[in-house]
């Protein structure tokens, strides 16, 4: 964000001198030095002010937040609360895709083997919610959410 305000701010500076420059075109012709000095000034003057704007969003002080091994942050939520599941297969993705290959991107389905991420899926939510079948893990897990979020 303060990349693009700079740039919407860098802009409006630009719009500004052009529209003054087109308004003041007959005068110039009387005294360019002047007018060109006047332009200078203030584009020099516009851009640090933008600078200027664009460095003060930048700094955001973050608290100092210090994690020791084995002390969990936030609260454990979920149906088994703290509950993490990891589910690995290496045969999901093509190990010798190119990726800088106009049309053959990582997220193609010659790429990607979808049996088995389809497998992974479900083995990652029956480990979650400790069931045994598929249509019983996504019911316990939105039964869960609409109980936590008031839907009965």
């Amino acid at each position: 964000m303060p990349i693009a305000s700079g740039f919407v701010g860098e802009l409006i500076v630009l719009a500004g001198a052009g529209l003054a420059y087109l308004r003041s075109k007959k005068s110039i012709v009387s005294s360019p030095a002047l007018y060109a000095g006047a332009f200078f000034v203030l584009g020099i003057g516009g851009s640090l002010w933008v600078n200027d704007i664009t460095n003060s969003s930048r700094n955001v002080h973050y608290p100092d937040i210090v994690l020791d091994a084995n002390d969990p942050a936030g609260v454990a939520k979920g149906i088994f609360p703290g509950r993490v599941v990891w589910v690995h297969d290496s045969t999901a993705t093509n190990q010798k895709c190119v990726l800088n290959s106009y049309g053959h991107g990582w997220f193609m389905p010659e790429n990607n083997n979808q049996p088995v991420v389809d497998a992974m899926v479900s083995a990652a939510i029956r480990q979650l919610t400790g069931t045994t079948n598929d249509s019983t893990a996504w019911d316990s897990i939105f039964v869960y959410f609409n109980r936590n979020h008031g839907k009965g």
